[in-house]
C-alpha cells in the first residue's frame, strides 16, 4: 500500500470516527428516533452532505456505533496476537480491551442500540446478520481451531461462547439500568470473565478461596 492511499484510508477513518462520535452523542440525548442527520452533522461541526458521503442512512450510523463497540472487525488482527502470547494472557487482554470500549460514558451509546434492536425488527436483522453473526462465527472458529491446537480443552464452544457474550450483554444492560457498584468495578470486569471461561466456577471460587 503506498504512502498515499495509507493516508487517505487513515484521514476516511478519522472522518468516520468523528461522525460516530457525534452520533453517539445525538442518539444519547435525543433517542435514535427523534434525532436527525442535521442534528449529527451539527454535532460534529460538518455540513449534512458530509455524513452521506460514509453512511447511507440513519440506521447505517447506528450500525457503526455496534460495530465500533463490538469491535467487530478486529477480530482477525486480535487472533493474531495468540501467536505472541499465551491464551489466557491473550484472553485478558481481549476482554480488557473490550470493557474499555464499553465504559460509561461510551456505553451509553448501547442503551440506543439495544433499543432499536428490540422495537425495529429490520436493524435488529441487519445487526444479527452484519456484526453478531460474522463475530460469533470468527471467534467460534478461532476457538476451535486453538482446542484442536491442544491450546483449549473440548467443549460446546458454539454454546459457550454464546453464553460468555451474553453474559457481557448481560452486565452491559444492568449498568445501563442504574447498577452503580457494577459500574464501579467495571474494570475488574475482564479477569473474572477470563477465569470463568477458563477455570468455571470452581476456578473463580478457588482464587476467592485462596485470597481470603
Amino acid at each position: 500500500m503506498s504512502s498515499n492511499n495509507l493516508i487517505q484510508e487513515q484521514l476516511i477513518a478519522a472522518r468516520r470516527g468523528q461522525i460516530l462520535e457525534a452520533a453517539a452523542q445525538v442518539f444519547a440525548k435525543k433517542g435514535f428516533q427523534r434525532s436527525t442527520i442535521k442534528d449529527i452533522a451539527q454535532t460534529a461541526g460538518i455540513a449534512d452532505g458530509t455524513i452521506y458521503l460514509y453512511f447511507k442512512h440513519k440506521d447505517d450510523l447506528l450500525l457503526g456505533l455496534l460495530d465500533r463497540l463490538t469491535q467487530a472487525g478486529e477480530q482477525a488482527r486480535q487472533f493474531e496476537q495468540v501467536g505472541e502470547t499465551d491464551i489466557e494472557s491473550w484472553l485478558r487482554s481481549y476482554l480488557s480491551q473490550q470493557f474499555m470500549v464499553m465504559k460509561l460514558p461510551q456505553i451509553e451509546a448501547f442503551r440506543v442500540i439495544i433499543a432499536e434492536m428490540l422495537t425495529n425488527e429490520t436493524f435488529r436483522e441487519r445487526a444479527f446478520a452484519q456484526i453478531f453473526q460474522p463475530t460469533f462465527d470468527a471467534i467460534e472458529a478461532q476457538l476451535r481451531q486453538w482446542s484442536a491446537a491442544g491450546l483449549l480443552p473440548a467443549a460446546d464452544w458454539e454454546l459457550v461462547m454464546r453464553v460468555h457474550s451474553g453474559s457481557v450483554l448481560g452486565l452491559i444492560t444492568y449498568v445501563l439500568i442504574g447498577d452503580k457498584r457494577l459500574a464501579e468495578r467495571w474494570q475488574d470486569l475482564p479477569e473474572l470473565l477470563t477465569r470463568l471461561l477458563l477455570d468455571g466456577i470452581n476456578g473463580v471460587m478457588g482464587t476467592e478461596g485462596r485470597d481470603g
